[in-house]
């Protein structure tokens, strides 16, 4: 399984819309982020198709893009996984890493 660490975010800062290419077929296909922090069970924070927060721009070469957001969660690491489900059914993860929020100091 491939690993993705995005760069260290500031608390309260905007995470910018992001284009991911996977080069393979999405057709069909449901995608979901979800960031957790250690030895929770629940998501901080998420990125899918099923809310449109992550667009198939072209789904046959496997372009999407991911919703800016703002980040607004306390300072920690947020641990994901890059889930897709198949039109069949079947589901697979195809990359993992995390994030790491630091404290911001203006607020």
């Amino acid at each position: 399984m491939l690993k993705y660490n995005f760069l260290n975010h500031k608390k309260g800062d905007t995470f910018n819309s992001r284009k991911i290419t996977i080069n393979l077929d999405l057709t069909d296909a449901q995608i979901d982020i979800h960031f957790k922090s250690k030895g929770s069970v629940i998501p901080s924070f998420y990125w899918s198709t099923r809310n449109g927060s992550i667009v198939i721009i072209d789904a046959a070469r496997g372009i999407m893009t991911l919703d800016k957001k703002k980040l607004n969660f306390p300072k920690n690491i947020y641990f994901y996984d890059f889930q897709i489900t198949h039109k069949n059914g079947e589901t697979f993860t195809y990359f993992e890493g995390f994030i790491k929020i630091l404290q911001d100091n203006t607020k």
